[in-house]
């Protein structure tokens, strides 16, 4: 399996993989999709996992304001995560990815931010071990009701470890499981 930088071409294989991992009342339409897809710069970090050719997974975040109320800082926003059945195990290459890129673009001191549906949660927030590998603490969780979504989701806070205070091994993956 590949870990890909996602483009616009890639709209349809999202769109197809997010409609079975999600309800209709999250699905986004085709063209937003395409839009997030286009805005690939500096301020966007979107890894899909490919096998055989087909997209198996993605990851989709970018620049974004923190969620903490009061303040204004700058946070990468976890937006989507999803890996079928035969990625599940490539989430720690997904965000090792991302955090890769962050360091390369002069971002690495930056929170990760990122909520989720409970029966979603597993993949990002239930495995903060994987982030703590490349360098990230789990600091806060919340519980919040989303109006559009008519349901509870769950907020994570990420924040980055001081050099030193612990071992960062980026050299292979993280096997974990989903119930």
């Amino acid at each position: 399996m590949d870990i890909v930088a996602l483009e616009s071409d890639h709209a349809e294989m999202v769109q197809s993989l997010a409609s079975h991992h999600y309800p209709s009342a999250y699905a986004l339409p085709y063209e937003t999709i395409v839009e997030n897809l286009e805005k690939n710069d500096e301020n966007s970090f979107c890894f899909g996992v490919e096998s055989e050719g087909k997209l198996v997974g993605y990851l989709m975040a970018w620049l974004d304001t923190t969620m903490v109320e009061g303040r204004r800082e700058k946070v990468v926003l976890v937006d989507d995560i999803v890996l079928g059945n035969r990625a599940r195990h490539q989430l720690f290459r997904l965000l090792q990815a991302m955090i890769k890129e962050m360091r390369e673009r002069g971002l690495r001191h930056l929170a990760i931010e990122g909520s989720a549906r409970p029966s979603s949660g597993n993949t990002f927030m239930g495995h903060p071990e994987v982030l703590e590998r490349l360098g990230y603490e789990l600091t806060s969780t919340a519980d919040y009701y989303d109006d559009d979504f008519d349901e509870t989701l769950t907020w994570v806070r990420y924040e980055p470890l001081e050099v030193g205070q612990t071992h960062i091994d980026e050299s292979d993956q993280l096997d974990i499981g989903f119930s």
